[in-house]
């Protein structure tokens, strides 16, 4: 044996064999890396302003510092860094999502909000609930949250200081038949949920992922003129939009039931000031006038958001609230009641709302969304007379668009 050739051999083994394993290194580490990149690249809805955010700035648990955070790394010798020092106690903090990044507070770049923690792990959804004054929005998502706890008990959470409190205090109010507080005349903050490893539907075969709801119960005056709603940035984002009718406000109902009104004055008193058309139209017209400011709408057919046809892919629920007052319809109450099977409320209550007039604004609703349910609810279920109140059908709405989601 030549043992030249061995020297030569193992003299190549010992140059080539480090560059070798450092390669493999490197393409371990990369792939790494990349992976861990990709799933810091997180985006949330700010619950303050209602912009989409990129996660990128968290406080710091120690000194409660803001620090803007860079995705995982690979320094010079191919060492993947998954976590910074704080820049002001020098405390490491995690680069990675799912690797420790998600327990610390996100901070929203936009207005500083906070964001809290697990921002982006859930699967989230925007649902808007938009009515003029006095059509019940308050008092709808009071009653929504009032049976969202009763239907799914501790698999919901609220995940911001405050909610828990509020809702808490709410239920109390329910129970001794006092009705909550209306929504102040401002730009709304969103009422965040958290709902985890539930089935929306008995026959679903898969659970939906764990979801954060972000609700915006806005008041209604950001409705009475389009300008104010050009600042409502949630819909740019929107998943469901509930939109509430107050069957009062319609003229014809008001004159059939006279005597009623005469006899509750209170409830005289507080009927949606809006009207359901105006709103359809401004709402429409946001969709296309201040959404999207540089889409050019006119020379374009596709656009991610409202994809063919200037289509937005949000679900559309119109709901007929204060319908306990409705005491003349009995296939309103039959519906209420449990009585007819819920999956004929959506014609019942189209063929009521062309009864009203109101065909023509769920026509231009449906050339703009994807699909529109039209729904019957009662926040209360009967007039206020200081019994506790029992929501009827308040989260059918709900239930409807994630099940969509679920399939």
């Amino acid at each position: 044996m030549d043992f030249g050739f061995i020297i030569l051999f193992i003299g190549l083994g010992i140059i080539f064999l480090p560059i070798i394993l450092w390669l493999y290194v490197y393409r371990y580490n990369r792939r790494i890396y990349e992976t861990w990149e990709e799933q810091s690249k997180t985006w949330t809805i700010c619950p303050h302003c209602g912009n989409l955010v990129w996660l990128s700035a968290f406080t710091c648990p120690k000194c409660k510092t803001n620090n803007e955070l860079p995705p995982p790394y690979m320094d010079g010798d191919a060492n993947v860094i998954q976590y910074s020092p704080c820049k002001s106690c020098g405390t490491m903090l995690p680069l990675v999502h799912y690797y420790g990044r998600e327990k610390l507070a996100a901070v929203c770049p936009y207005c500083s909000g906070d964001l809290g923690t697990q921002a982006g792990v859930y699967q989230e959804a925007v649902i808007p609930i938009l009515g003029s004054r006095s059509t019940g929005k308050s008092a709808y998502l009071a009653a929504l949250t009032y049976r969202l706890q009763q239907k799914f008990g501790n698999r919901l959470s609220f995940p911001f200081q405050g909610l828990a409190e509020y809702v808490e205090e709410s239920n109390k109010l329910f129970i001794q038949g006092f009705a909550p507080k209306q929504t102040p005349p401002k730009h709304p903050k969103s009422f965040v949920i958290d709902i985890t490893n539930t089935k929306y539907t008995k026959n679903a075969e898969e659970e939906l992922h764990d979801m954060r709801l972000f609700f915006y119960d806005s008041g209604g005056e950001l409705f009475d003129k389009e300008e104010k709603m050009s600042n409502l940035v949630f819909f740019d984002i929107m998943d469901e939009l509930i939109i509430l009718v107050d069957p009062f406000r319609i003229p014809e109902v008001r004159q059939q039931y006279t005597d009623f009104l005469t006899e509750h004055s209170g409830f005289r008193d507080n009927i949606g000031v809006g009207d359901f058309g105006d709103n359809v139209a401004r709402i429409r017209n946001g969709m296309y006038k201040y959404r999207y400011k540089d889409y050019e709408y006119n020379s374009q057919t596709d656009h991610a958001y409202l994809g063919k046809k200037e289509r937005h892919y949000t679900y559309c629920a119109v709901v007929i609230t204060k319908a306990d007052a409705l005491i003349n319809d009995t296939v309103i109450q039959s519906l209420l009641n449990g009585n007819i099977n819920p999956e004929n409320m959506d014609a019942v209550c189209r063929e009521k709302l062309e009864e009203w007039g109101l065909g023509n604004d769920l026509e231009k609703l449906e050339d703009i969304v994807q699909e529109v349910r039209c729904f019957c609810v009662s926040s209360f279920g009967h007039m206020p007379n200081g019994k506790s109140f029992t929501p009827k059908c308040v989260e059918l709405p709900l239930l409807w668009f994630l099940n969509k989601k679920l399939h």
